[in-house]
């Protein structure tokens, strides 16, 4: 039924009209308002109507907006709904294009085009229609209602009689300016919400009446709640069918028990178990485990996690049809908490390939551990920093036994750059002593200052390289031996030859400058310290040989325990155990000890006179200043000795390696060559006196001999370059096509003996690029090799060339087993076999692909496959054509 509002007055406009829409119902006649309530509820059985009728709700609200249009007889009726922070336009039926186009949007958008939000995070909404949805309504307004609605029947009176203030924002007026002056707008709300409007103009003035709007907000009431529960209820379907979607196509487990009884698996779990649904459900979850134990122990520790925290995850063991065992992780939720009766959802993850590699890895760990430990003892003995830095100059480890020394905050010195933490000047020439370091592969030294707190302080850096374009710098804290040279610079002799030993001028300079007859250095070693070994000794007009004596009983005992030691005169007397003494014909004695970075005796520097000695402040000082130089030297010898030891361990390791690899090679090549060159003789020259039982064990021995071969090659490859680490390639100009050609010949004779075509497919013209021949032979080789080999006879296998992005890109691909997606992450590790039973019956290494992988590194490219298990595989990998 088509229903037109009765109008007011001409003239009439709701801002004459104060009373509010409850007072107006009651005032108006019988007979209308009889008419009102008959056509709400009209309307209301119609609505009700659409929604039963139609299960879509974009179907709905267009019948719906039809409805009103009719029992408005408005020109223009649209509904706007939340969509994000926005309440664009659902569904408009009357309004130009242009209108919807320009208001269609109620935000405000900042200059980068952001939506502005307000304080609490709301988006800020303008126009009137942003009013009634954000609820800022006045009912002491005449054009709002006590329901937060807003109507008017002339705009252009309305915005000539009002203020912004007084239409509570800034309006954008355009429904004015298309020449509408009947304006209501209505909201929809549920559960105290407003999640739209509808939205009714009309050219004509005074269209709406108090108790044309009391209905509109009584029916838009209807529409929310309806569309509400309309829109629960397609998002519960949406719900249930993604449920069901993720039951079916998960990639774990998933099923239902109730008391134990399985009710419902997917597919995964009878894949995992090898039997079938209909096995399954109905059955005890008994079936699944081996032991009865291990059945009551999954229930009874699953269920007491559930109660404790709602949830239960148990590892566990199945036991599949065939009767294998495999490792599962087990998760647990009830459906419904406070009733578990009702059943208990359960993922199973097959974790026994993990399981595996866990134990590996605690193996590793184990003896990674224990070489890690004695490392670690060998590091403590060490007091200088340690810093692994590359070749950019940037920190990537560091070990220091004093945290204090490090010339930055510790916690954030990893990923930090030479030049976040030095001058420019220091910074510059650290890294390029870092650089020359790995360019050169040899031994750097360089010493370099820096402000600490207001102190300056000195360091001496020994750079060495090591792996991947790193060096190691060992850092030495060396102010006090800067000191100290600063000292004793007037005094040291300008003419001593770069050659000469550092500890015999210090002996000699000591004795000459302080006109003292003896001067002694000699270390003590951690593992003998009750022995002394001299290593420079000043015996009054030349230096002489070292020798060794026992501490006991001697003044150099107590140096060695008390510290420095002072004795002027009767020394004899007071050491009459000390023959060193009684021979040097020593009256008076002073010695200091030789401490190390971390405070360790490792030795003692001594003067000896055959006359009383006189103590000086200036002879302590000198004493302890080349004590301080003679103690960072000796550490420095017994670090680089401890470094060089090391690099002779690793480099004789790498021999050994390299010679029995050289060895393998030939002691294992040399009768394989026989085998394979006499079987093939035996089968191409000599096959007519053999029966086809003879043929069937020769050709066994001459592919299995191939295959081991060939296994072997791969092995002394990968071993080679594992050996070598090389990182560079040499690059020249090829061309693709010939490259390509090549290998498919070598390749032919396989693949015709499996009747598998061989194709070339160009998508783009590639001219000259620049690529290692034999490591892209090899690359190409290898994938060609693979996809031949695990592709069944008659099958297919094509090598298709394209560029993008400045990269040349080849696909090898192919119809044969193809891979397990979960595998897909592992075939480019070395040694790794995907499934052992495919490895034998195809005859795969594990090898060629991680170094093929490897080669496809050192261009600077990417290889990636995509694979269906029994249609086939794509393997692609790409390399800059131009590597500048």
């Amino acid at each position: 039924m088509r229903y037109i509002s009765s109008k007011t007055k001409a003239g009439n406009t709701p801002e004459k009209e104060q009373s509010s829409r409850r007072c107006e119902l009651a005032d108006i006649n019988k007979l209308s308002f009889q008419k009102i309530n008959w056509t709400e509820r009209e309307i209301t059985i119609e609505l009700l109507n659409l929604f039963n009728k139609s299960n879509h709700l974009e179907d709905i609200i267009c019948s719906v907006i039809e409805l009103l249009k009719n029992w408005s007889d408005c020109e223009a009726v649209g509904i706007r709904l939340k969509d994000g922070d926005d309440y664009p336009y659902y569904q408009t039926q009357g309004f130009p294009d242009s209108f919807i186009t320009s208001e269609n949007s109620l935000c405000v958008h900042g200059i980068n085009g952001q939506i502005l939000k307000d304080k609490i995070g709301n988006p800020v909404l303008e126009c009137m229609c942003g009013n009634v949805i954000s609820e800022r309504t006045d009912p002491q307004m005449s054009f709002f209602t006590q329901m937060g609605s807003f109507w008017t029947g002339s705009t252009s009176e309305l915005l000539a009689n009002t203020s912004e203030e007084e239409r509570q924002a800034r309006t954008r007026n355009r429904c004015n300016g298309e020449g509408y002056e009947s304006v209501a707008l209505i909201p929809l709300r549920a559960d105290k919400v407003t999640f739209g409007l509808i939205q009714l103009n009309d050219h004509r003035k005074d269209v709406f009446t108090a108790e044309s709007i009391a209905l509109l907000e009584c029916i838009a009431d209807s529409i929310a709640l309806a569309l509400t529960q309309k829109k629960a209820k397609e998002e519960l379907q949406l719900s249930e069918q993604r449920l069901k979607s993720i039951f079916k196509v998960a990639p774990v487990g998933i099923g239902v028990v109730s008391n134990r009884i399985l009710t419902e698996v997917n597919s995964l779990v009878c894949e995992m178990t090898g039997y079938t649904g209909e096995e399954l459900i109905g059955s005890t979850s008994q079936i699944l485990y081996p032991t009865q134990e291990e059945f009551e122990f999954v229930g009874k520790e699953k269920y007491q996690q559930i109660n404790k925290k709602g949830t239960g995850t148990v590892e566990t063991r199945w036991k599949r049809k065939d009767g294998t065992i495999i490792n599962v992780l087990l998760s647990s939720t009830p459906i419904d908490v406070s009733d578990q009766s009702k059943g208990v959802t359960f993922t199973a993850l097959d974790i026994t390939e993990r399981k595996q590699a866990e134990i590996s890895l605690r193996e590793s760990e184990e003896k990674f551990r224990e070489q890690a430990e004695k490392n670690r003892a060998i590091i403590n003995t060490i007091p200088d920093m340690l810093f692994v830095i590359d070749k950019d100059g940037y920190y990537r480890e560091y070990y220091s036994n004093d945290r204090t020394k490090i010339s930055y905050i510790p916690e954030r010195i990893i990923g930090a750059n030479i030049s976040d933490i030095y001058p420019v000047e220091e910074a510059i020439r650290l890294i390029k002593a870092c650089r020359e370091c790995i360019s050169t592969n040899k031994l750097q030294t360089i010493e370099y200052q820096y402000q600490n707190k207001g102190k300056k302080m000195f360091f001496e850096a020994r750079l060495s390289p090591i792996y991947n374009n790193h060096a190691l710098a060992v850092v030495r804290d060396i102010t006090e031996t800067k000191n100290s040279q600063e000292t004793l610079r007037t005094i040291a002799e300008t003419g001593v030859s770069s050659e000469e030993d550092i500890f015999r001028i210090l002996v000699r300079q000591l004795a000459v400058s302080q006109n003292i007859r003896y001067s002694i250095l000699a270390e003590i070693h951690p593992e003998d310290p009750n022995t002394a070994h001299t290593i420079a000794v000043w015996n009054g007009d030349e230096y002489a040989e070292n020798f060794s004596y026992e501490l006991k009983n001697t003044p150099c005992k107590d140096v060695t325990h008390k510290g420095s030691c002072f004795y002027p005169s009767n020394i004899q007397e007071l050491f009459p155990d000390d023959h060193l003494l009684k021979e040097m014909e020593a009256e008076s004695y002073w010695g200091t000890p030789l401490k190390d970075s971390a405070g360790r005796s490792i030795g003692l520097l001594i003067i000896l006179d055959d006359r009383p000695m006189e103590h000086s402040a200036n002879t302590h000082s000198m004493l302890k200043s080349f004590a301080a130089r003679a103690a960072a030297e000796l550490e420095r010898r017994r670090t680089e000795e401890a470094l060089l030891y090391s690099k002779i361990v690793a480099d004789d390791i790498n021999r050994i390696k390299s010679e029995f690899m050289k060895n393998v090679s030939h002691e294992l090549r040399t009768p394989l060559t026989a085998v394979i060159g006499f079987s093939d003789v035996l089968l191409n020259h000599n096959s007519e006196g053999l029966s086809e039982s003879q043929k069937t064990h020769i050709n066994h021995i001459h592919n299995s001999g191939q295959n081991l071969l060939d296994l072997i090659n791969k092995i002394l490859d990968f071993s080679k370059y594992e050996i070598d680490d090389l990182e560079t390639i040499s690059l020249k100009e090829l061309s693709l096509d010939s490259l390509i050609s090549e290998i498919m010949m070598l390749m032919s004779q396989r693949a015709s003996n499996k009747n598998i075509n061989i194709s070339f497919k160009r998508k783009d013209s590639i001219g000259i690029f620049y690529a290692d021949e034999d490591k892209l032979t090899q690359i190409i080789h290898n994938l060609l090799d693979n996809a031949v080999k695990f592709t069944k006879e008659g099958g297919s296998v094509s090598i298709e060339t394209r560029t993008h992005n400045k990269m040349l890109q080849v696909s090898i691909v192919d119809t044969g087993i193809g891979i397990e997606k979960e595998h897909i992450n592992s075939i480019f590790k070395p040694f790794v076999q995907i499934d052992g039973s495919i490895a034998r019956k195809y005859n795969g290494t594990g090898i060629g692909l991680a170094l093929t992988k490897k080669f496809v590194d050192l261009h600077g490219g990417n290889i990636w496959v995509s694979s269906e298990p029994g249609k086939g595989s794509n393997f692609t990998f790409e390399i800059p054509i131009d590597p500048n």
